[in-house]
């Protein structure tokens, strides 16, 4: 933002404000202005509205915006002034500013001229792990666009970049489908084929097929939240890319900390793993000790969340090259990482699990939201339930009339 500052002169009721801008050729420019106000609380208000009047003026800032500032110039300057006009609700303006928060915790301390695909492909990531449905994400980037399309109008940028972004993404104001995308398990197989060279990213399509847990969960496990005597994990945290630091959070909601029964094969995976890591600790002179970190490089480092999202958009793509090879239509690509969440969902309602068993399973803040997430995999779950009862009254009748001619004779 333009650099400004705001002092008391020595006569009673006068401020001198100044502020630093830069012009569109480049250069310097300092402005001033004398503020008349009645207190300091009136004279700061009065400034703040000189500097926003003076940024609509110049195309080029000594400072850029963070997105957090945009934004609350945005709905202040913008929303706010199309309440008072009659031109949008207060209902629309406080689900912006609703809306606008999960974008300041992502994206809010980012310079807007900074703000690049990766970061954007990182907010929508993160915005997949928290089970945004596919809609709502959009309208997170559709705001932004929105904002960002302001900051262009008022000069604070020079060219809004965010529509580009999107488009690159795949997403779309109208989701193809409501029903979340999932693996068939010769796919599965296919792709633990092609990543065995990537023991870090068959690791994680391993666990997050037998368990269902997100990116984040595993990424954030530790060796004390696997419990082999019980094959159990306990998921407490997770792994999280904000702007251009790692953090480890707590889950959002009390229903993410559980805990999640490990079958035999994941079970085995792990254990292989475990002892694999510790020959690797041990070349380093150290031991294997329970707050490591599961999921790290060849130095120990902590792995990127997005990293491991591009990874196996590589595996897709290659598969899919191999696809238009054969001469046949591309089926890989537009499934992520989080679809190996939602596969596991969906084999475990063929199972015969319900939906708050399920609910549980998975972390979800309500067993309502797992039902409405997977309701057309329970519908047909029911639908095999009565044919199975069909099968059984069937059954039943034959008997009684093997009985009753049995009985005649």
């Amino acid at each position: 933002m333009a650099r400004g500052s705001l002092r008391k002169q020595s006569t009673p009721g006068r401020w001198w404000g100044r502020i630093d801008v830069k012009t569109q050729d480049g250069r310097r420019k300092q402005l001033t202005k004398t503020i008349k106000a009645k207190n300091p609380q009136e004279a700061e208000k009065l400034f703040n509205a000189w500097v926003v009047d003076v940024q609509q003026k110049y195309q080029v800032y000594q400072d850029a915006l963070t997105v957090n500032d945009l934004i609350e110039l945005w709905l202040k300057n913008y929303c706010d002034a199309a309440v008072k006009q009659g031109k949008m609700t207060k209902s629309t303006r406080n689900w912006y500013d609703y809306t606008s928060r999960r974008i300041v915790q992502n994206l809010g301390a980012l310079k807007i001229d900074k703000v690049d695909f990766n970061e954007i492909e990182n907010f929508y990531n993160n915005i997949v792990e928290e089970d945004v449905g596919p809609k709502y994400a959009y309208e997170h980037f559709s705001l932004l666009k929105t904002v960002f399309n302001y900051a262009v109008e008022k000069g604070f940028l020079m060219k809004n970049e965010l529509p580009r972004y999107v488009r690159s993404l795949g997403l779309s104001k109208k989701p193809v489908g409501n029903r979340p995308r999932v693996f068939e398990d010769s796919e599965i197989d296919k792709i633990l084929e092609e990543t065995k060279d990537n023991r870090i990213l068959h690791l994680i399509i391993n666990i997050a097929c037998e368990t269902g847990m997100r990116r984040g969960e595993i990424l954030g496990l530790q060796w004390k939240h696997i419990d082999f005597d019980n094959k159990a994990i306990t998921v407490e945290q997770q792994l999280q890319k904000i702007g251009r630091n790692f953090e480890v959070n707590k889950p959002k909601t009390q229903n993410g900390f559980r805990t999640i029964p490990m079958t035999s094969y994941v079970l085995g995976v792990l254990r292989e793993y475990y002892e694999e890591k510790k020959n690797q600790i041990a070349v380093l002179e150290d031991e294997l000790y329970d707050h490591d970190y599961i999921m790290t490089n060849e130095v120990l480092e902590l792995i990127d969340p997005n990293l491991v999202t591009r990874w196996l958009r590589l595996v897709l793509e290659k598969l899919d090259t191999e696809e238009q090879k054969r001469k046949n239509p591309p089926r890989w690509s537009g499934r992520g990482l989080h679809c190996l969440r939602h596969t596991f969902a969906s084999n475990m309602i063929r199972a015969g699990v319900n939906a708050a068993e399920l609910s549980v399973l998975l972390g979800h803040y309500s067993v309502d939201f797992t039902y409405k997430t997977y309701v057309h995999l329970f519908q047909d779950s029911k639908k095999e339930a009565i044919q199975k009862f069909e099968a059984y009254k069937r059954k039943q009748r034959l008997n009684s009339e093997r009985i009753a001619d049995d009985s005649v004779l």
